[in-house]
């Protein structure tokens, strides 16, 4: 087995037990709505003046999670779990480390994501990581 270039980060170990813990199958009808809370946290995080988020970071997740939207109907059930887990984990879920205050912090979610477009064969696709 070939090890992968994109695992699942171990620290934050709440990390892989989130990731895992939003990912689901949706059907297709679901998907405007998801589009929208990803809309709505990119939004958010850009208009709040206290944000530290790294721009260009959160830019190329978005990006990327809009990217994973158009693939979704064309993938297994397996792969669109992971999807769905991707773009949760950066637009939904609470994690470890809140991207509003601190300037690095998308780093667990390009992770996840970089994980995401391996698992998928899309790692052509991944995220530098921050600095």
């Amino acid at each position: 087995m070939l090890k992968k270039k994109f695992p699942l980060p171990k620290f934050p170990p709440s990390v892989s037990v989130t990731f895992r813990s939003v990912c689901q199958e949706l059907p297709l009808e679901s998907l405007p709505e998801l589009r929208t809370e990803l809309n709505n946290f990119v939004n958010a995080v850009l208009s709040d003046p206290a944000t530290k988020a790294d721009l260009n970071s959160l830019r190329s997740l978005y990006d990327r999670a809009l990217f994973l939207l158009d693939v979704y109907p064309d993938r297994t059930n397996k792969e669109q779990s992971l999807i769905i887990g991707a773009i949760r984990y950066f637009a939904a879920a609470k994690d470890s480390l809140p991207e509003i205050i601190f300037s690095t912090r998308f780093n667990d979610d390009i992770q996840v994501m970089n994980h995401v477009l391996e698992e998928l064969g899309l790692e052509s696709r991944s995220i530098e990581l921050s600095s």
